[in-house]
């Protein structure tokens, strides 16, 4: 059994990855925003019980962050993954504002 932090667990990439992880056996870290928007993750919470751990926290934030590496000292994780984003309007990337870039990669 692995022990695998997903980013961007809620939905999407992520929560399919997690889907994947858990039917493998795995432990999983699921780190989410708003886990609460995803009727999909509830559903594996109630279904893998103690094999998947929410984690709320926004990646964007260091302090968010900061308490997210606290919360997982010791654990000893095997991959790590980042699909975390969000997603504006749809638009040419160079037009992209700077400030906004960050967000979405």
């Amino acid at each position: 059994m692995q022990k695998i932090l997903v980013a961007g667990a809620s939905r999407g990439i992520g929560l399919g990855f997690v889907k994947a992880q858990l039917a493998a056996g795995n432990q999983v870290f699921a780190v989410a925003r708003n886990p609460d928007n995803s009727p999909g993750f509830q559903e594996l919470m109630g279904k893998y019980g103690k094999q998947v751990e929410l984690i709320r926290a926004d990646i964007t934030s260091h302090t968010s962050v900061r308490n997210l590496k606290k919360s997982l000292e010791g654990e000893g994780l095997d991959q790590v993954v980042i699909v975390a984003g969000i997603s504006g309007q749809c638009q040419d990337v160079a037009e992209i504002p700077e400030e906004d870039a960050g967000k979405l990669l």
